[in-house]
């Protein structure tokens, strides 16, 4: 009878453990979760308040017209991720806008400029043209009533296979915000994009940001590199 009493204590104390330690994990995981999705949320709001990328606003479609094509939106004008070159190196963008030359895309900014008053962005023909075209030459506009311009910035001819030009401009006080992309002859291969094409608060530094939505090849050949490395690793046990 003594054993069979303390066989039923043990089995009653270790179901208790069960429970407890499984009630002890689900709320670590739960909290855990609560966690997780609190900053992401924070992140989120914090990009926000930043910077808007011009991608993710409805552009004037009655101001703007492109010379071929559409006017795309985080893609190049054949679909794909927009590249330019920097400094060298083929850098890749998640967001941008891409229009063909001859073409203008022009937003109302009125809501934003007050708080959101620069505009940055890295100006060039697609890196997948590879040099082939004239060039484009770029221009940023802004205006108080969409008829009356004041030109911010006007590029060289810039083309694919040469490094690509970063504006960052002050556009305060405007309503309307025009971006130009103007033939260089032959309009051919006039693949024009805005990488990455944000209105950013004044204070913001862009230097402090570590910003995912930009890599280079070599970022990708190198995770290429190690996946293979892990990969022969795995054959050869």
């Amino acid at each position: 009878m003594k054993k069979k009493h303390l066989s039923i204590i043990l089995a009653g104390v270790l179901v208790a453990s069960v429970v407890l330690n499984t009630f002890s994990f689900n709320t670590t995981k739960a909290m855990a979760d609560v966690v997780v999705n609190s900053n992401s949320e924070s992140t989120d709001s914090m990009v926000n308040q930043n910077y808007i990328y011009l991608s993710d606003m409805e552009y004037d479609k009655d101001k703007s017209s492109v010379g071929y094509g559409s006017i795309n939106m985080d893609k190049n004008i054949d679909g794909g991720k927009i590249k330019l070159i920097q400094e060298g190196e083929v850098v890749e963008f998640n967001k941008g806008i891409g229009a063909h030359a001859r073409s203008q895309v022009v937003y109302d900014v009125s809501k934003y400029s007050k708080n959101y008053n620069r505009f940055v962005a890295h100006l060039g023909v697609d890196k997948s043209m590879n040099g082939k075209g004239d060039g484009v030459i770029f221009k940023v506009s802004t205006s108080e009533d969409g008829k009356n311009w004041t030109d911010k910035v006007t590029t060289e001819v810039l083309k694919s296979n040469a490094n690509s030009k970063f504006v960052d401009i002050n556009i305060e006080g405007a309503n309307y915000l025009r971006l130009i992309a103007e033939k260089n002859g032959n309009n051919a291969a006039d693949h024009s994009v805005y990488a990455d094409a944000r209105l950013v608060k004044a204070n913001y530094n862009l230097n402090s940001e570590n910003y995912q939505g930009i890599r280079t090849l070599a970022d990708y050949d190198k995770e290429i590199s190690k996946y293979k490395a892990c990969s022969r690793k795995r054959i050869s046990k």
